[in-house]
């Protein structure tokens, strides 16, 4: 499994995707959590000025915010992720320019010959 399709990458995805409030049910089905397991990250990545009660149910709306931890980690994470393709994009383009060096060193030598 990719790091792009671990349960707390979804769920922050889709956290960061909203405008405003968060609603558990939809971010627990596109990051396909359970229940119990989004409670054991809750606390970690969201926070809830207006909740003195217990937690919300999953039907339950609530203003959550991310923490500003769980954003710059994302952040952190998709800036990690984007160095990866540029690394492997700059490493397609560097092998494609020595081997147009080596055709165009093939063609001179040739040239030189005849």
């Amino acid at each position: 499994m990719s790091i792009e399709e671990h349960q707390y990458i979804k769920l922050l995805d889709y956290a960061i995707s909203q405008k405003g409030s968060y609603h558990m049910e939809p971010g627990l089905s596109a990051a396909k959590m359970t229940e119990r397991e989004f409670e054991s990250v809750r606390d970690t990545f969201f926070i809830n000025a207006h909740m003195q009660a217990p937690p919300p149910g999953q039907s339950q709306v609530y203003d959550w915010r991310l923490r500003p931890e769980a954003v710059f980690g994302y952040l952190a994470y998709k800036q990690y992720d984007h160095a990866q393709k540029s690394s492997k994009r700059a490493l397609y383009i560097s092998s494609a320019s020595l081997m147009v060096a080596a055709a165009s060193l093939v063609v001179g030598a040739l040239g030189a010959l005849l």
